[in-house]
């Protein structure tokens, strides 16, 4: 009996006939195959993916080419910046330099000192005003052919002004 139950159980399948009650059915409905129309449908998705192509290389090269303009306009920006920085530093130097020589702790000149102070930093002293000790410089140098200037004051604290008396 349990070979006719096998070939039984082996042609419902076969066939799609299984008896209800038996160990074959699920409860679950039964799927079919699908229907022509989703079968276009992902042919034609497909076909538009497939006409998309190229889409990610042309947006590629956009910000490839984006970020190579704005690296080509904030290097020279970062350039100029860099080079207020640097004559800021030399300014410092050469009126410290100066205020130095001016009280007597560096022997010299004052604004000799400040000027070889400023070409040490890469700047040129363009003015030098020393008024007892307090010394007061210009530097100026040049990026990407602009000029720069930075200006500096040293020595003691100017005296404060006491209102309260």
């Amino acid at each position: 009996m349990s070979g006719e139950l096998r070939g039984a159980a082996r042609s419902s399948v076969l066939t799609g006939d299984v008896p209800a009650g038996s160990a074959m059915t699920s409860g679950a409905p039964r799927r079919s195959a699908p229907r022509n129309g989703s079968r276009t449908r992902g042919v034609r998705a497909r076909r538009r993916l497939r006409d998309e192509g190229g889409a990610a290389s042309v947006l590629a090269v956009g910000l490839v080419a984006a970020t190579l303009i704005a690296a080509g306009l904030l290097a020279p920006l970062c350039a100029a910046f860099a080079a207020r920085q640097a004559a800021a530093g030399a300014a410092d130097a050469a009126a410290l330099a100066a205020a130095d020589t001016a009280s007597g702790l560096v022997p010299g000149v004052p604004c000799e000192t400040a000027n070889r102070a400023a070409e040490l930093n890469g700047a040129r002293l363009e003015e030098c005003v020393v008024e007892g000790l307090i010394a007061r410089v210009t530097v100026s140098s040049s990026v990407l052919s602009l000029p720069i200037t930075a200006s500096a004051r040293a020595g003691p604290p100017p005296e404060s002004v006491d209102d309260s008396t």
